[in-house]
């Protein structure tokens, strides 16, 4: 017997053992890849979730902590979103372009104003097009680029605070 022909039959074996095992594998793989797009599921199966508590919810970011609301930033649209283009105040929706192309929203020293949205293959624009009288930043007339990932609009600053 030559050496091919043992070295075959001795590894044949060997060979389908391996395969058989990255396919089981594989399938325990995506097994529990769908399993963990389950939230009670994920919560078994996933330590660092069990670690990390609760989400902080702030109560009202729409009034800011320090219950200022005569500040105001006025934000419009340039360009037609056929998606929903939301407006965030610390992390937070508060308003949105859907029902009009511009969106007023009350705003205190410190926060942080962001667009975010599910507007997938369009590039818009918004335009900071009026601030109260005592808002320094973010600057009249500010154009922010949307182009389908967050984007900070600026931390509100304003004068004599």
């Amino acid at each position: 017997m030559d050496f091919e022909q043992w070295f075959k039959e001795r590894t044949s074996g060997f060979e389908r053992l391996l395969i058989r095992g990255a396919i089981i594998l594989l399938i325990m793989l995506l097994i529990s890849q769908a399993l963990l797009t389950i939230p009670e599921m994920r919560q078994v199966l996933n330590l660092v979730d069990r670690l990390e508590g609760e989400p902080f919810v702030p109560v009202d970011t729409a009034i800011s902590l320090s219950g200022d609301s005569a500040h105001y930033l006025e934000l419009t649209l340039r360009g037609e979103a056929t998606g929903v283009l939301e407006v965030l105040i610390n992390g937070i929706s508060v308003d949105s372009f859907s029902k009009n192309r511009s969106v007023v929203v009350r705003v205190s020293e410190g926060d942080l104003v962001e667009i975010d949205g599910d507007v997938p293959d369009e590039a818009l624009a918004v335009v900071v097009s009026a601030i109260s009288a005592e808002v320094m930043l973010p600057k009249h007339g500010r154009e922010i680029h949307f182009f389908g990932r967050p984007e900070t609009v600026g931390r509100v600053v304003i004068s004599g605070n």
